[in-house]
């Protein structure tokens, strides 16, 4: 019976809850990226010939150190080293966000107008190539997938019984309340509840590098996640 159960829960929230896919070309293995989690400044810089003036520059870098000249998105560093940033889940937020808008500052195409059509070209997909990585590191869930994809760990988990049982008793919980906003209100608060600890968790797992039980703990906030935004839609209709 509780095979059954079980079963029944993970055909019925596979299309409740589907894991959003980061897209191609964001994702990439550890192989290529081997840093122990240290700022890129710490590390040794690998370097790349300047498309302009042929002289060395850092292949991480938008510009030429020689001659300023700004240089196609790189190939090779992660998300974390564009932002010159710790490879973590525990990411500080205001951080990133001013580095992403100084990014953004120095890349949009409007202050390459008078600039060649190659720079006006590289400006447009050096800023299009920030905005994806900012998209997949400010939100828990890609960051954590992203992070994981680093290591090589690709592929949905299957979570336990009870949890699942748990997942649809809640679902039901909204269904039964979504025209009572003080009910969807209290559901709101006992799914963020559960939400914030899943973080915790996965925060606790990632820093202690145990990429399964990260991995896992992922699995459940996603769950959670997609339950607060079902919450938060029915409140904004009461």
């Amino acid at each position: 019976m509780a095979g059954l159960l079980a079963r029944t829960a993970r055909s019925t929230l596979a299309s409740m809850f589907a894991t959003p896919s980061l897209g191609p070309g964001m994702l990439r293995p550890l192989a290529r990226h081997t840093h122990s989690g240290h700022h890129r400044q710490h590390r040794s810089h690998p370097q790349r010939t300047c498309w302009r003036c042929g002289k060395p520059t850092d292949a991480h870098g938008f510009f030429c150190v020689v001659c300023g000249t700004i240089q196609p998105p790189s190939t090779s560093s992660t998300h974390f080293e564009l932002f010159n940033t710790e490879a973590s889940f525990a990411a500080e937020l205001p951080t990133l966000e001013r580095a992403f808008r100084s990014m953004q500052f120095r890349l949009h195409p409007d202050r390459f107008s008078l600039k060649s059509e190659k720079e006006k070209e590289l400006s447009s997909l050096q800023s299009a190539h920030v905005n994806k990585a900012y998209e997949v590191l400010r939100n828990p869930l890609s960051r954590g997938h992203y992070l994981l994809e680093l290591q090589g760990i690709h592929g949905d988990v299957q979570l336990d019984a009870p949890f699942l049982m748990e997942v649809m008793e809640l679902n039901e919980e909204l269904e039964d309340a979504r025209k009572d906003g003080k009910r969807l209100a209290a559901l709101h608060a006992t799914i963020k509840g559960k939400y914030d600890e899943c973080i915790t968790d996965t925060t606790a797992a990632f820093a202690r590098k145990d990429y399964q039980a990260a991995r896992f703990a992922l699995a459940r906030t996603r769950y959670f996640d997609n339950l607060s935004k079902a919450v938060r839609e029915c409140l904004a209709s009461v």
